[in-house]
């Protein structure tokens, strides 16, 4: 199971070391299986699998709130766009496992616990999965064998030719303007 982030110690009550965030695949009812079948509408219209958003939103900054279980807690993080994360704690394995994931743009009902650190801060902890939405070894290689650099007049910086363009394709540098 790949650790997407790291619950800092001392936010969660009874718990002083950090924890690691997992997702597990679960069922209807939680886990990636639950997020993909009851929001995997927003989902595609964000372009995201359940694993790949959880990434994305675990390198942003948040605020951690209590939820009504006992072993569960909530991270509303807010940049675009704004989810609200839910979190159960499994004692036998010291981890936090995501039960849920969902667009929240209101407060969430709870007490404010603490702040949650996403990576792009450089404080989460743990090795980071590959996005499922990263291109694949093999997509990059022809990629390349299509690009060549454009020529040093203009503004251009690149040519694709692709057989099923009608001649190249010219990407420009966009120009700053004063």
């Amino acid at each position: 199971m790949t650790t997407f982030g790291t619950m800092p110690g001392g936010i969660l009550p009874g718990i002083a070391d950090p924890l690691p965030i997992k997702l597990q695949n679960g069922d209807a009812y939680w886990g990636a299986a639950h997020i993909e079948k009851r929001h995997g509408r927003w989902l595609q219209e964000n372009k995201h699998s359940a694993a790949s958003m959880v990434y994305l939103k675990l390198t942003q900054t948040g605020i951690v709130y209590a939820a009504g279980d006992t072993n569960k807690s909530k991270i509303r993080l807010t940049l675009a766009p704004a989810v609200l994360l839910i979190l159960k704690y499994i004692p036998s394995e010291h981890f936090l496992s995501v039960t849920s994931l969902y667009l929240k743009k209101d407060m969430p009902d709870g007490d404010e616990l603490g702040r949650y650190y996403g990576s792009q801060r450089g404080r989460a902890q743990g090795p980071r999965p590959v996005p499922v939405f990263a291109a694949p070894n093999a997509a990059i290689a022809p990629l390349q064998a299509i690009i060549q650099p454009a020529t040093p007049a203009g503004n251009a910086v690149a040519t694709l030719n692709t057989p099923a363009s009608n001649g190249p394709i010219i990407v420009y540098k966009k120009r700053r303007s004063i």
